[in-house]
C-alpha cells in the first residue's frame, strides 16, 4: 500500500493537509502564550512585525488548508467521473501543480497584510483586534473591518464548503447510475459489495463532515469578526447584547461536540443489531440509518436551546469566556448527562451487552465465519468504547472543581484549565483513531522502516 500512495494525487493533497494543519497549531502557540499566559502583549518591539507575520500565516494557511479539501473532493470526482483518465489527471505532477497554485492565489489573497505601510498592532494584547490597520484615518481602516471579514469568509468557509458539497452529491450520483448497468459476474462478489459500502460510508462522511462544519463554526466566526468590528470602532454597543450573541453561537459550536459523542452511541448500536440480530437486517437500511441521524442531530441541537431562556450562561471576565459558572446548579449537572453520562452510559451497556452475548456464543456450536464475524464487530464497539474513554480528562477536571466550588473559590483561570485538558483529551482521541486504522497505520510505518529494511544486493567473488 505504501508504494501506491507515494505516487497517487490523493497522498500528496493529504500531506499539504498534515503540513498546514500542523503549521497553523504551531502558529497558535504564540495566541495562547500572549492570552493565557502572559495576559498581555510580548515583544512589543518588533510586535508590528510579528503582527503581519502573524495575521498573514493564520489566513494564508486557513484558505490553504480549505482549498487543498476541496482538491481532494475533485481528485475522487475524478475518478469516478472519469475512470479511464485517472492515470492521465490524477498524477503526482498535477497535483503539486494544483497545489502551487493555490498556494500564489492564498499570498495573492492575503498579501495586503504584509504591507508596511497598511498593517501592524492595533490593540496589543486583545486577542480579536490585537492587530489591524495602522492608520485609523485610512480607507483601509474601512476596508478590514467590513469588506475583508466578508471575503475570507467566502473564501474560506462558504465556497470550499458548497464545492465539497457538490463533488460529493455528483460522486453519488454517477455511483448510483453505475449501480444500474449491468455488471459483470464476478468471483470475488463479497470484496466488490464491499467495497461500494466502503465508498457510499466515506461519501456519507464527506457530506456530513462539510455541513457540520459550516453550520457549527461560520456562526461564531462571523459573529466574532462583527462583534470585534463594533467594539473596535466604539460605536456604542451594549456589553451585554455582545455577551448574549456569543451566548447563543457557542451553543450552536457545542452543538459540534454533542454530535461527535453521540455518533459514538449510533456506532455502538448499529454493531449490537448487527450482531445480536443479524436476520433484521432491514433494522440497519439506509432509511433508518438516516433518521436515527437526524434525531441525534435534534437531540444535540434542542437540548441546549433551555440554556438560553434560563440566564444560565454568563460572562467570566478573568477568563474572557461565556460558560454556565461551576457550582451546584441544575443546569451544569443537566448539560453533564446530556453531553457526556448519558451517551457514554448506553455504549457501555451496549458493549457488555456484547460481551455476554459473545460468551453465549462461545458455549454453543457455532459456526467459524459467523463467530469471526461477531468478535470482528465486538472488537470495534470495543474500540468505540476506548475512544469514548480518551474523553474521560474533559470530565475529571470538571468534577473536581465542581466538588471544590462547595468549599472554597475556584481558581481565577479555572477556564483555562478546563480548556487545556479538552484539547488535550481530543488530541489523544484523534492518536487512537490512528491507531485502529490498521491501513494508514501500516502505511506509515512502511514509510519510517522502508530506508532500514532496504536489502542491497552483493556481489561475491569466489577464489578459484
Amino acid at each position: 500500500m505504501s508504494p501506491i500512495l507515494r505516487v497517487t494525487s490523493t497522498s500528496c493533497f493529504f500531506f499539504m493537509v498534515a503540513i498546514s494543519d500542523t503549521l497553523f497549531l504551531m502558529i497558535s502557540i504564540f495566541d495562547f502564550v500572549e492570552v493565557g499566559i502572559v495576559q498581555g502583549p510580548i515583544f512589543l518591539s518588533v510586535y508590528d512585525s510579528v503582527c503581519r507575520f502573524r495575521w498573514f500565516s493564520k489566513g494564508f494557511i486557513r484558505f490553504c488548508s480549505a482549498w487543498i479539501l476541496v482538491l481532494i473532493a475533485i481528485d475522487r470526482w475524478i475518478r469516478t467521473r472519469f475512470p479511464l483518465k485517472v492515470n492521465q489527471l490524477c498524477t503526482r505532477c498535477n497535483a503539486l501543480i494544483t497545489i502551487l497554485i493555490t498556494i500564489v492565489l492564498g499570498i495573492g489573497l492575503h498579501g495586503h497584510m504584509l504591507s508596511i505601510q497598511l498593517f501592524g498592532a492595533y490593540f496589543p494584547g486583545i486577542p480579536s483586534v490585537a492587530c489591524g490597520p495602522i492608520d485609523p484615518t485610512s480607507f483601509y481602516l474601512r476596508f478590514f473591518f467590513t469588506q475583508w471579514p466578508i471575503i475570507q469568509v467566502t473564501f474560506i468557509s462558504i465556497i470550499p464548503v458548497l464545492l465539497i458539497l457538490a463533488s460529493s452529491i455528483n460522486i453519488h450520483l454517477i455511483t448510483h447510475k453505475e449501480k444500474k448497468r449491468i455488471q459483470p459476474r464476478s468471483t470475488n462478489n463479497h470484496a466488490r459489495i464491499r467495497q461500494a459500502r466502503l465508498q457510499r460510508n466515506m461519501l456519507l462522511l464527506m457530506i456530513s463532515s462539510a455541513v457540520l462544519f459550516l453550520s457549527t463554526t461560520l456562526p461564531i466566526s462571523v459573529c466574532q469578526i462583527i462583534n470585534a468590528y463594533r467594539l473596535a470602532a466604539n460605536l456604542g454597543v451594549d456589553i451585554n447584547e455582545v455577551i448574549n450573541e456569543e451566548a447563543i453561537v457557542n451553543l450552536v459550536l457545542a452543538f459540534n461536540y454533542a454530535v461527535i459523542i453521540c455518533s459514538f452511541l449510533l456506532q455502538a448500536f448499529y454493531r449490537f443489531i448487527l450482531v445480536v440480530y443479524p436476520a433484521r437486517s432491514n433494522w440497519l437500511s439506509a432509511r433508518n440509518q438516516l433518521i436515527c441521524i437526524v434525531l441525534t442531530w435534534i437531540y444535540a441541537l434542542v437540548f441546549p436551546l433551555a440554556f438560553m431562556f434560563t440566564g444560565d450562561i454568563i460572562y467570566n471576565a478573568d477568563n474572557d469566556v461565556c460558560d454556565i459558572p461551576i457550582r451546584l446548579s441544575f443546569a451544569l449537572i443537566f448539560l453533564a448527562l446530556c453531553v457526556y453520562s448519558i451517551p457514554l452510559s448506553l455504549v457501555m451497556f451496549i458493549y457488555l451487552k456484547l460481551i455476554r452475548y459473545v460468551k453465549q456464543m462461545h458455549k454453543r456450536v457455532t459456526p467459524a465465519n459467523i463467530l469471526f464475524r461477531v468478535q470482528r464487530e465486538l472488537k470495534m464497539t470495543r474500540r468505540v468504547v476506548i475512544m469514548l474513554t480518551s474523553l474521560v480528562p474533559i470530565c475529571i477536571p470538571y468534577a473536581i472543581f465542581f466538588i471544590l466550588s462547595f468549599f472554597t473559590s475556584l481558581p481565577i483561570y479555572h477556564f483555562r484549565i478546563l480548556f487545556t485538558f479538552t484539547g488535550v483529551s481530543f488530541l489523544c482521541t484523534m492518536l487512537i483513531v490512528f491507531k485502529f486504522t490498521d491501513a494508514l497505520k501500516l502505511s506509515v510505518m512502511k514509510k519510517l522502516n522502508l530506508r532500514s529494511n532496504t536489502i542491497v544486493p552483493t556481489v561475491g567473488i569466489i577464489n578459484q
